[in-house]
C-alpha cells in the first residue's frame, strides 16, 4: 500500500529546526549576574576572595569577641584557596550554605 503524505506545517518545521518561531530562553550575558564575580577574570576573583580572607582575619584579630566572619559565597576552587590561606594564618574554617550560596566562615582557633 502506498502511504498518503500529509502537507507539512512549515511553522512546526521551523520550531523543530530552531527557526524564527522557536522559543528561546533568555540567558544572562557575562557579567550580568548568576554568581558573585560573574564577568571577572578568574585571577581577579581569586585575588579579591583572598583579600576578603585577609580583611576578615584582621577584623577577628582586632575584635576576637566577634566570634566568626562569614565570607561571600564562592565556587569550590576559590573556597579551597580561602580555607588554605585562613588556616595558614591560624584560623579555623568551615564552609556553610548550599550550591551557589556556599561560603567560607572564619573563626579564631580554639585553644
Amino acid at each position: 500500500k502506498a502511504r498518503e503524505s500529509k502537507p507539512r506545517d512549515s511553522r512546526h518545521d521551523n520550531q523543530r529546526r530552531g527557526g524564527p518561531d522557536r522559543h528561546r530562553e533568555e540567558r544572562p550575558q557575562r557579567g550580568q549576574g548568576g554568581h558573585p564575580g560573574a564577568g571577572q577574570s578568574s585571577e581577579q576573583q581569586l585575588f579579591e576572595a583572598l583579600e576578603e580572607v585577609r580583611k576578615a582575619a584582621a577584623a577577628l584579630n582586632a575584635n576576637p569577641g566577634q566570634g566568626e566572619v562569614q565570607l561571600k559565597p564562592n565556587n569550590s576552587f576559590i573556597r579551597r584557596q580561602q580555607h588554605s590561606l585562613a588556616v595558614e594564618m591560624g584560623f579555623d574554617t568551615e564552609s556553610r550554605g548550599e550550591g551557589k550560596e556556599r561560603g567560607v566562615v572564619l573563626r579564631m582557633t580554639q585553644a
